[in-house]
């Protein structure tokens, strides 16, 4: 398993006959993916326990929680996979929880769980969307242990027993509305509800906010309609807060609490630009919304949501994961495996050449990749190199320009790749030096 992760991080895109490189270790790759007794679960249990001790180390995190598809091209039917968007494509959905550091630099901190569905296009007996994200906040809670999570999710959260289970056991989370809810009032017989609550308070503050662009590319239709895709721009907002019980539904009978309360952040655009559509949010939160920056910290945890589709582009992009051709479900989540592992460690490089640092780049490269790095730099590197400068350096080896604005997945996983490379050689070449010493 070693030797099958060790080729993957030397070329995390390649086909596995061109990762392997020989014939023996590849077909012991393709047994140990379609070995019944391997599971992905196994796979990447090493990985979540380090996460887990990250996040206790940071003493706070925020757990990203998001549902990706998978499809796979060919016309051959691949055993275990069902429907993603439509009825002819073949793949499976994967319910991923990402840890993202809460001290504002939102560094990737590695997965804390995954549960993947390879479900039809029509839903089967017992299927439950609500049960997805409460298996995700659960397993997440356990690894970590209490009180050291905020939850962060999008609409599709916005689930009367979810948000009331979170209630109860005192998980933290900020969740974004996706209806107008009846909620409970003092006065019997008045029917309030989530929008006009929410609309009627006056802006306390403004806020001035990058807003990411947006593409509608590989959603199903019900996602493209949700989320049209959008231009980044910079984006003025307004924002207030208002505490609140959300009614429970008749449908869920008694079993359920007959209110939760929850505290909701707005968050509007008062001035769009013509023609863009105009931001809006309603997040349900357990955080405190008493003071601007109790408010400005809800946003924020929100807008820390954005990092996990990252990661997702990390899987599909800079790990190829998608045009991987192996023939059944099991195989592919084994696979899928090694690749969240390795989107991790390309999220955290892509994260950290961004940042405006002076970190020394020592805290994150080897003695033997920063030597390498220098000789594979024909105009030289400064002697105390940062971490930006060093994998900037990474990125320009795989072609990145630097005209072109920040790297992208390939041109960093490739950079990376070389590096690599270069640093087996070197290590082989000393081992060889030490030996005629």
């Amino acid at each position: 398993m070693k030797s099958v992760a060790a080729r993957l991080a030397f070329r995390p895109e390649a086909s596995l006959p061109v990762a392997m490189g020989e014939d023996a270790l590849l077909e012991g790759t393709y047994r140990l993916l379609s070995n019944e007794l391997v599971t992905l679960e196994q796979l990447v249990r090493p990985h979540v326990q380090r996460t887990a001790e990250r996040v206790r180390s940071a003493g706070r995190a925020y757990a990203i929680h998001d549902t990706t598809g998978f499809t796979f091209g060919g016309e051959m039917r691949r055993a275990g996979l069902g429907s993603v968007n439509n009825a002819t494509d073949q793949g499976f959905r994967a319910q991923v929880t990402l840890a993202v550091s809460a001290d504002g630099r939102r560094e990737p901190l590695g997965l804390l769980a995954i549960g993947t569905r390879a479900r039809p296009l029509k839903k089967a007996p017992g299927y439950s969307e609500a049960e997805r994200w409460r298996q995700g906040l659960s397993v997440a809670e356990s690894q970590v242990g209490p009180g050291q999570l905020i939850h962060v999710a999008d609409r599709e959260s916005d689930v009367y027993t979810l948000i009331a289970e979170a209630h109860q056991k005192g998980w933290k989370f900020i969740f974004r509305a996706a209806y107008d809810r009846a909620l409970l009032t003092e006065m019997e017989g008045d029917v309030a509800h989530l929008h006009a609550a929410s609309r009627s308070k006056s802006p306390e503050f403004r806020l001035t906010v990058p807003l990411s662009p947006r593409s509608t590319k590989g959603r199903p239709g019900k996602q493209r309609e949700a989320f049209p895709p959008r231009a980044g721009r910079t984006a003025e907002l307004c924002l207030s807060a208002v505490s609140v019980t959300l009614k429970r539904s008749r449908a869920l009978g008694g079993v359920w609490p007959a209110g939760v309360p929850v505290n909701v952040v707005r968050v509007w655009e008062p001035n769009p630009p013509k023609g863009a559509e105009a931001v809006e949010w309603l997040l349900l939160t357990s955080e405190p919304v008493e003071t601007a920056d109790d408010i400005k910290a809800v946003v924020e945890g929100y807008r820390t949501r954005w990092v996990i589709e990252e990661y997702f582009c990390a899987v599909k992009t800079g790990c190829g994961f998608e045009r991987r051709q192996l023939e059944s479900a099991h195989a592919l989540f084994n696979m899928l495996a090694f690749c969240l592992v390795l989107a991790y460690v390309l999220l955290l490089m892509r994260t950290l050449a961004r940042e405006d640092t002076r970190r020394p780049a020592a805290d994150v490269l080897s003695t033997e990749q920063l030597a390498c790095l220098r000789l594979l730099s024909p105009k030289g590197l400064a002697k105390a190199l940062t971490v930006r400068e060093a994998l900037l350096r990474i990125a320009a080896i795989g072609g990145h320009i630097k005209n072109n604005g920040e790297p992208g997945w390939r041109t960093m996983s490739r950079g990376w790749t070389e590096l690599l490379r270069a640093e087996s050689l070197y290590l082989l070449i000393q081992a060889g030096t030490s030996d005629q010493s």
